[in-house]
């Protein structure tokens, strides 16, 4: 499967609320390039459902030093540090409509 193909998936899986698998595919992706963004946006969307905003905020700042441009990780990023935070699965920013996936 490709990087794509295991970015899409990871996100139907974690809109599916099937965050294990999720990872499975995130993990694959990482495989295929280590060095990109979408997988560390994604893993920190995991972790902020799960309630985790000091991990989910790891990984939104990885994605964004892997890539400072990629504006899903910093509209995540810049959600969860708002003062008046309120998780919003309508807000979170999957990064599908970002042009630069592989």
């Amino acid at each position: 499967m490709t990087f794509e193909n295991n970015i899409k998936k990871a996100i139907e899986e974690i809109k599916l609320k099937n965050y294990s698998e999720a990872k499975e595919y995130i993990h694959f992706a990482i495989l295929e390039d280590d060095t990109s963004p979408e997988t560390h946006n994604l893993l920190g969307i995991i972790a902020e459902f799960a309630g985790n905003l000091s991990l989910s905020g790891k990984h939104y700042r990885a994605a964004y030093a892997l890539d400072p441009t990629f504006k899903p990780a910093c509209n995540n990023l810049e959600r969860i540090t708002m003062f008046s935070y309120r998780l919003n699965r309508k807000c979170i920013d999957y990064g599908e409509n970002y042009d630069s996936i592989h």
